[in-house]
């Protein structure tokens, strides 16, 4: 099955994605967020907004899910990697 990924007012391409609970995670390093889509392909909710302070990302390209369902976010420029804790998880950034 192909899915096409479209999220309203984002003109940004997006970069990777990783399915995990029903849900595809899609990064989108122009637009400085993970967007989030239902198994049916509709847009759901962004994660992360830009810049560098807690919950913000900066170019996020590179995703994956570890086993304490910690989303975790590669940056391109530089080689950064972070991790984002989202309460869809129901886990709290410490």
């Amino acid at each position: 099955m192909l899915l096409s990924f479209s999220a309203p007012d984002c003109d940004s391409d997006p970069c990777w994605a990783v399915y995990h609970q029903d849900k595809f995670f899609v990064s989108y390093s122009d637009a400085h967020c993970v967007k989030v889509f239902n198994n049916a392909g509709v847009y759901l909710y962004d994660i992360g907004s830009e810049g560098s302070g807690d919950g913000q990302l900066s170019e996020p390209f590179g995703l994956a899910i570890d086993q304490f369902n910690y989303l975790i976010a590669g940056a391109d420029p530089g080689g950064w990697i972070g991790w984002l804790a989202t309460p869809l998880f129901g886990v709290v950034s410490p």
